[in-house]
C-alpha cells in the first residue's frame, strides 16, 4: 500500500465508524423517542441535506477568498478538499485539528504549515465574530418590541465589522514572527461583500435544524427566529469547545439551556439530538469523498 494511503486510512475508518454510530443515532431516536412527533418525509430529508450542501458551498467560496487576502491563491478544487478536512478532522479529537488540517494538503501531500494554520485560524475567528453579532441580532428581534430595528443595526455592524477587523489581522501578522504571509487589503467593496458572506453563512447555518422541526411542528415566525437564536448560540458554544471533537455534548447542552419556552427539555433534546446525526451523517459522507478524491490524486502523482 502507498504511503500516501496510510496517511488517510485512519480518517477512512473514523468516517465509517461515524457513519454507523450516526445511522444508529438516528434509529433509536425514530423508535424509541417519547417525543411525540411526525414522521418526517423524505422530501424533509432531501432539504435538510440540501441546506448542508449549501453550508459548505458558501463555506468554501468564503474560505478561497479570504485565504487570497494573504497572498496565498487556493484553487476551487483545493478550497472543497479543504472543506472536507475540516468537516472530518473536527471529530478527533476535536476543531482544533480540523482548523489545523484545512490548507494542509499542498502538491499532493498532507503538510502542517504554521502560516496556513494562522490564516486557518483568522478566519474561524472572524466568521466567530460575525455569528455572535448574527445571534444578538435575532435575539434582540424576538425579545424586544423594536428588536428588528436592533437586529438590523448588528447585523449592519457586522458589514462594518468586515471593514475594521481585516486591517486589524494585518497589524497581528507585522508582528508575527517566523510568518512569511502578506496580507492584502481588498476594496471597501470587497470588504462589504466578505461581511454579508459571512452573515448569509451564519443565517443559513440555522436552516438545517428549522426545516426538521417546521415539518413536523406548527410554529410561528417568532417561534422559528428564536429556535435559529438558540442553534446559533450553541453552534458559537460548540466552536469554542476546541477540544470536543465536533463539539458534542457542548452544542446539545447549550441549546436545550437556550431553547425557547414552548419546546420542553425532552424536545429540546430530541430535535438537536436528530440535527447531530444527520448533520454528522454528512460530515462523516463528504469526509469520505474527500478523502477518496485525495487518495486518487495521490495515486495519480505515484504512477507517473
Amino acid at each position: 500500500m502507498p504511503k500516501s494511503y496510510k496517511k488517510y486510512l485512519w480518517a477512512f475508518c473514523l468516517s465509517l465508524l461515524i457513519t454507523t454510530l450516526c445511522l444508529i443515532l438516528i434509529y433509536q431516536l425514530d423508535k424509541n423517542s417519547t417525543v411525540e412527533h411526525k414522521s418526517l418525509p423524505v422530501n424533509t430529508y432531501a432539504l435538510f441535506f440540501l441546506s448542508v450542501a449549501l453550508i459548505y458551498g458558501l463555506s468554501t467560496i468564503l474560505w478561497k477568498y479570504f485565504y487570497s487576502l494573504f497572498g496565498r491563491q487556493r484553487s476551487s478544487q483545493d478550497a472543497f478538499l479543504d472543506m472536507g478536512l475540516i468537516a472530518i478532522g473536527k471529530y478527533l479529537p476535536g476543531k482544533i485539528w480540523g482548523i489545523a488540517l484545512r490548507g494542509s494538503f499542498d502538491q499532493n501531500q498532507l503538510k502542517l504549515d504554521k502560516g496556513r494554520i494562522l490564516v486557518s485560524g483568522l478566519e474561524q475567528a472572524f466568521s466567530l465574530v460575525m455569528g455572535i453579532l448574527i445571534v444578538s441580532a435575532l435575539a434582540l428581534s424576538t425579545r424586544w418590541t423594536f428588536g428588528w430595528i436592533f437586529g438590523s443595526i448588528c447585523v449592519i455592524s457586522a458589514y462594518f465589522l468586515a471593514l475594521l477587523l481585516l486591517p486589524f489581522l494585518k497589524f497581528i501578522l507585522s508582528r508575527i514572527k517566523r510568518i512569511q504571509t502578506d496580507l492584502t487589503m481588498p476594496s471597501v467593496g470587497c470588504r462589504m461583500l466578505l461581511g454579508i458572506g459571512y452573515t448569509l453563512l451564519w443565517l443559513i447555518s440555522a436552516a438545517p435544524i428549522v426545516i426538521l422541526m417546521q415539518s413536523s411542528l406548527t410554529l410561528s415566525t417568532t417561534e422559528l427566529i428564536s429556535i435559529a437564536a438558540a442553534f446559533l448560540g450553541s453552534m458559537i458554544a460548540g466552536w469554542l469547545a476546541l477540544f470536543a471533537p465536533g463539539g458534542i455534548g457542548v452544542r446539545e447542552s447549550v441549546f436545550v439551556i437556550l431553547a425557547p419556552d414552548f419546546l420542553s427539555w425532552d424536545e429540546g433534546l430530541y430535535w438537536i439530538a436528530l440535527h447531530r446525526g444527520l448533520f454528522t451523517l454528512f460530515d462523516a459522507f463528504f469526509g469520505l469523498l474527500v478523502l477518496s478524491l485525495i487518495a486518487a490524486r495521490a495515486r495519480t502523482v505515484s504512477l507517473r
